[in-house]
């Protein structure tokens, strides 16, 4: 899955999620080059809840936030990312690759 994500100050970056058949995927944020490991959380009809690790690049991007893909079909997905106190902190969409 590929799109972009938008904090609310405006700043913008790439996301890049791979979902595989485990327990663990991976995030990966290229523009501002940081990314890790997703953890799963909540599952829902159509909702993840993701505790997010990074695993490099933690010195410019938030770590052990909490990253909420909900499938909008089967080719789009919206992106939130919560801070760990549950704060709002981007929003995105994300497309098949």
């Amino acid at each position: 899955w590929l799109g972009r994500g938008r904090q609310g100050d405006g700043r913008e970056w790439t996301i890049r999620i791979t979902i595989g058949s485990g327990a663990v995927d991976r995030i990966d944020y290229d523009s501002i080059s940081c990314g890790g490991v997703l953890e799963i959380g909540k599952i829902a009809h159509e909702e993840i809840e993701y505790r997010e690790r990074l695993t490099y690049g933690q010195s410019g991007c938030v770590d052990n936030g909490t990253i909420t893909l909900r499938l909008r079909d089967r080719q789009s997905m919206e992106f939130r990312a919560s801070y760990a106190d549950k704060r709002l902190d981007a929003i995105g969409d994300l497309r098949r690759d």
